[in-house]
């Protein structure tokens, strides 16, 4: 068996001796960036260890992340990091051990667009869903929250048709004290909100919590929203940007011309004529 072989059976036997012992003879053998894995032994380690939902291959993430935490962001065919293995597996003691050891990746999407707020959602992962939320949250991320995926669902979007409705109410608080942590009439690519979602779902005491939870929060069809107005707010940030561009963009230009030499004013005065600048 090649050293590759040896290494990746211990870690798939969740051997954590075996694995920290190949490690200290061949210290720069767990070097992502310089070896062609077929598989990532994090990835493989994260996706494994269905004996201990909750852990995962906890001891051995933790030695793998003490080698090299930049794996952390190493994606497989599907686009899927470790993190992202994780959560969908369920292993929450993984996904603190790997947020920990690269916030950044919490912020990364799979090929699909998913974000990692997505995919708890999707698999169903409240326990995991949670603790993400918090760590956003902490860090001030919460444009997270309004990503979408590529069929242009956000996270509110696929908690509904999951009638995940333990996430809805942490999205959509019911207390007047809490404002909703999404925009609870975006529109999917197919022109649906989360209550048209609610709608086409079969009519059970859940389906019919979540209709009430987002009626109460403001809730439209997609076809009662003003033309238009689902836009309107999606677009601000954007164009508080572009705003801005301008602003600098017009002050140098302002500056450049304050600073011409004299000899250049002199020959070219503009006395008498009008200049026009057009912002669109």
């Amino acid at each position: 068996m090649s050293k590759y072989g040896e290494f990746l059976d211990a870690v798939k036997r969740d051997d954590v001796n075996s694995v920290s012992k190949f490690l200290s003879i061949y210290p720069d053998f767990f070097d992502v960036s310089s070896t062609t894995w077929q598989e990532n032994p994090l990835q493989v380690a994260c996706n494994h260890g269905s004996h201990r939902v909750a852990k995962g291959d906890l001891p051995i993430v933790n030695v793998l992340l003490e080698i090299d935490s930049e794996v952390c962001l190493k994606k497989n065919k599907s686009s899927m990091n470790p993190l992202h293995i994780a959560i969908r597996n369920g292993h929450d003691e993984v996904i603190g051990a790997l947020i920990a050891a690269c916030p950044q990746s919490i912020g990364t999407v799979t090929s699909q667009r998913e974000t990692v707020l997505l995919l708890a959602a999707k698999h169903f992962r409240l326990n995991a869903f949670v603790f993400l939320l918090k760590e956003i949250q902490n860090r001030e991320q919460d444009h997270l929250l309004h990503r979408k995926d590529r069929e242009g669902n956000n996270v509110l979007h696929i908690a509904v048709s999951n009638k995940f409705v333990e996430i809805v109410k942490l999205l959509l608080p019911l207390n007047s004290t809490s404002r909703a942590l999404v925009r609870v009439n975006s529109l999917n690519k197919k022109g649906l909100t989360a209550l048209d979602l609610c709608y086409q779902s079969c009519g059970n005491i859940t389906t019919q919590d979540i209709g009430r939870i987002l009626r109460e929060a403001g809730a439209l069809e997609g076809r009662s929203l003003p033309v238009g107005a689902h836009v309107i707010k999606e677009t601000i940030e954007t164009k508080n940007v572009i705003l801005v561009v301008l602003g600098v963009v017009t002050g140098a230009a302002f500056t450049t011309v304050c600073n011409l030499p004299s000899p250049f004013l002199k020959d070219h005065h503009a006395e008498g004529r009008v200049f026009h600048m057009e912002i669109w």
